[in-house]
Parts: C-alpha cells; structure tokens; sequence
C-alpha cells in the first residue's frame, strides 16, 4: 500500500486547478527579444545587428518543474485510490477527494443504504496508520 497522508488527498483538487494555471501561465510568458551584433560568415566580414527571440529560460524551467511535483502529487493519490482494498473506498475515495463531495453526498452516491457515518469510517480506516 502507499504511504500517502490524507492532505494529498485534501490538497488533490487545489493540485489539479494548480497545475491547469501554471499551464496557461506558461502559455503566456512573454518572448524577450534582443539585438546583437554580428558579421556575414564569408569575406567581407560586416558588422550588422541580429535579433534573438526567446523566453526567460530559469522561468519556463522553473514552472515547469512545480508542474511535474503537482502531477506526480495528483498521480500518488490516483494510484493510492487505485490500490485501495475494494470498491467501496475506492469510489468513496473518488467522490469525496477527486469531485469534492460533501460526506452526505457521498453517501447518496454510494447507496440508500450507505451512512454519512459509514463512509465517514471508511475513510478514517484507509487513512489509519498513514
């Protein structure tokens, strides 16, 4: 089983929402754009300027590198959910940390004859010991 605490789950969802803003951060970083100078590479040899396009590279890394830690955060949950013991913590699990439910909702999900108490201690039994 995974070793995985219970505000990965919590923090899933903000992860995901995370991960969708620094994606369209990164769509709109600014191209920086610079002139240098430079010359024909056959005789004669002369001087004229050059533009040189780009983005700020140690930013796109940067961003790009929070977004690889989110993902395999959101993909820890995931297959911790995948590994739970049975169907009923799985999608318990699902509903509650994934889609954002509220326990009563859950509960509604799961089955008229299913508690808020009941999935309440579904989740305090997956979570024990993590």
């Amino acid at each position: 089983m995974l070793n995985i605490a219970r505000q990965d789950f919590k923090e899933y969802r903000s992860n995901k929402a995370e991960i969708m803003e620094l994606k369209q951060q990164m769509g709109r970083m600014e191209q920086l754009t610079d002139t240098v100078s430079g010359s024909d590479a056959e005789w004669p040899y002369m001087k004229h300027p050059i533009t040189v396009k780009g983005r700020n590279a140690s930013e796109e890394t940067r961003i790009a590198k929070e977004i690889a830690k989110l993902e395999q955060k959101c993909k820890s949950v995931d297959d911790a959910i995948l590994k739970a013991p049975n169907s009923m913590t799985r999608r318990m699990l699902r509903l509650r940390y994934k889609q954002g439910l509220k326990w009563a909702e859950v509960a509604a999900q799961m089955g008229e004859d299913v508690t808020v108490d009941a999935i309440k201690q579904r989740d305090r039994e997956f979570f024990k010991g993590r």
